[in-house]
């Protein structure tokens, strides 16, 4: 029994849709649970609020956006409130994939009513032999209003934390759980949809796919490897050293005034970031073992001295919280030093621009597998597998060419996409001149890139026969339902 100032609410079968155990049956591509029954499983808890989609309060009786729901819940002070939601990009999919590897838990901070009417577009099977989140759905009651930390021991019914070797977390706030449970977080960055202020979507929002939950999928598949093969003794174990090995074999130093404490350095932000996701920082230069200089805004004199050196990586600090916030090292190339904005993100209009979450061409990436899976040559089940979950996790609202265009990043080496990028601009080209002669020289060589069976099979599942289609001249904002 929870401690009764926990305000913790376990929703009852009469609150919120039943969990029911997932059939082991045939859709035709995959089972709907293919774990095979010797693997076990992970628990994974998920949070809501800005790790699964964004709500916000929006009076008013106006349509919501494209790709947007609008519901109301009762106020505890009277009244009716009315909501906006937006699911993140890519969620039916994952959870789809997830619910493969681990069993899927809720753990929101959101209040009953709200959980309830959320729960059914988040798991619309629930109920059903499609149901997907069948573990625990933990909540707030109704009207109560005092904050409190999480606790995987809230999930766990009190069970020791020895007991707790197969749990991870999914949430975009480590700080809200409590210090045990902590080092079972995967933190990902929090989806924000809309704008508070004005209920609508943010324009950085509505230009681009959010591709978090595939950066966060293929952790997840990692760390489950690793622990169901007994390789890590628990998953926390496997989740820090896959957090380990984002920036293992970096060495680095903070120039342009990064450092805020030069006498102690490890009390630097971006010191101890790096150190977190495996890189060696260095208070010093050290010509003969430092391979990257993380660039600050300041005027930096070893910035000016290794700038033109193709031995070392210059780039801004942007490189680093992006590699860190999707959990790979992300291309050197795409983060120069003078880029002290904003960290790039995926847009529609440049699917997965920089590696889509795997590791850099330079400095040893040559061995550096695909994200979705190793990049040692698949068989035919392997390479369906995987093409199926790229499929899943692109929007299909976009263009058959852009569709191709995502899943080849995730067909190919790190290297070879550079080779891939000017062969697709090649085959814009020539549709735009309606080239046909240029076109299948285009696909020719492509098919050299990628390997004619992957191709065909990236072809066949994104519905794509003969070349890929002209791109539209308009952008089609990404719809959920689609995903």
């Amino acid at each position: 029994m929870l401690p009764q100032h926990v305000p913790v609410h376990a929703a009852p079968a009469d609150d919120l849709p039943t969990p029911a155990p997932l059939r082991r049956e045939s859709t035709g591509h995959h089972s709907v649970d293919s774990a095979p029954d010797d693997v076990p499983k992970m628990e994974l808890v998920l949070d809501l609020d800005h790790t699964l989609l964004n709500a916000v309060e929006a009076p008013g009786v106006g349509l919501p956006p494209p790709g947007c729901t609008a519901f109301t819940l009762q106020s505890p002070g009277g009244g009716e409130v009315r909501y906006l939601l937006r699911l993140r990009d890519g969620l039916a999919s994952f959870l789809e994939q997830a619910a493969r590897i681990a069993k899927l838990h809720v753990y929101t901070m959101g209040t009953a009513s709200y959980c309830r009417e959320v729960m059914t577009l988040v798991d619309p099977k629930a109920g059903t032999d499609g149901q997907l989140v069948t573990g625990k759905l933990l909540c707030r009651d109704d009207g109560q209003a005092a904050a409190f930390d999480k606790s995987l021991e809230h999930v766990c019914k009190g069970a020791y934390s020895k007991q707790w070797s197969s749990f991870i977390v999914l949430d975009d706030k480590e700080e809200a759980w409590d210090g045990p449970s902590r080092k079972h977080v995967l933190k990902c960055t929090p989806f924000q949809y809309f704008d508070p202020e004005t209920a609508g979507p943010t324009a950085a929002a509505a230009a681009r796919v959010d591709t978090t939950l595939l950066d966060m999928l293929r952790v997840l598949r990692a760390v489950h490897l690793e622990w169901s093969r007994g390789a890590e003794p628990s998953v926390a174990h496997a989740l820090d050293s896959a957090r380990l090995r984002v920036l293992e074999g970096v060495h680095l130093v903070l120039s342009g005034g990064l450092l805020s404490d030069a006498q102690q350095p490890q009390r630097c932000m971006y010191w101890r970031l790096a150190e977190a996701y495996g890189a060696k920082c260095h208070y010093l230069m050290d010509a003969k073992v430092v391979t990257h200089i993380v660039a600050g805004p300041q005027p930096s004199k070893t910035v000016s001295a290794w700038r033109n050196d193709p031995s070392k990586h210059v780039v801004s600090v942007s490189w680093l919280l992006e590699s860190a916030a999707r959990w790979a090292r992300q291309d050197e190339r795409d983060f120069g030093e003078r880029d002290f904005g904003q960290a790039k993100r995926a847009r529609a209009d440049a699917p997965l621009e920089g590696g889509g979450g795997a590791g850099s061409s330079g400095g040893g990436a040559s061995d550096v597998p695909t994200p979705m899976f190793g990049g040692a040559a698949l068989d035919e089940e392997g390479l369906r597998r995987a093409v199926d979950a790229i499929k899943g996790l692109i929007p299909a609202s976009l263009s058959a060419t852009e569709r191709l265009k995502i899943a080849i990043r995730f067909l190919v080496r790190s290297e070879q996409r550079p080779a891939a990028a000017e062969l697709f601009a090649r085959f814009d080209a020539a549709m735009s001149t309606g080239d046909d002669v240029g076109k299948k020289r285009v696909l020719d060589d492509l098919t050299l890139l990628v390997g004619k069976e992957p191709l065909k099979a990236a072809l066949e599942a994104l519905g794509v026969s003969g070349a890929p289609p002209p791109r539209p001249a308009e952008p089609v904002t990404a719809s959920y339902r689609d995903l």
